[in-house]
């Protein structure tokens, strides 16, 4: 939101290409966050889940299992981000 607000008093057009950043302009800079983001929320929605579950009784192991499939799960939707936005096709693989 806070390069959309300082985009827009820069005169920049804010519309889907630049909340894509398919000009490029920062993409370098934002290459690690898009990579990281996918893992990291589903790592914390994981670990809230895990307390949820253990809470209500569930069993260690499977609590357990549920949590490293849930951070699995993060890991291929960062890989994903990343491979789309470094310029990988599912045609060209």
């Amino acid at each position: 939101m806070i390069a959309t607000l300082v985009g827009r008093r820069h005169g920049l057009d804010t519309n889907w290409f630049f909340a894509a950043l398919l000009d490029g302009s920062m993409l370098a800079r934002l290459i690690p966050h898009y990579i990281w983001a996918p893992f990291l929320a589903m790592l914390h929605a994981g670990c809230g889940l895990r307390g949820v579950l253990l809470h209500h009784g569930m069993p260690q192991p499977a609590v357990h299992k549920v949590f490293k499939a849930m951070c699995w799960m993060g890991f291929f939707a960062s890989a994903a981000a990343g491979a789309a936005l470094l310029g990988v096709h599912l045609t060209s693989v």
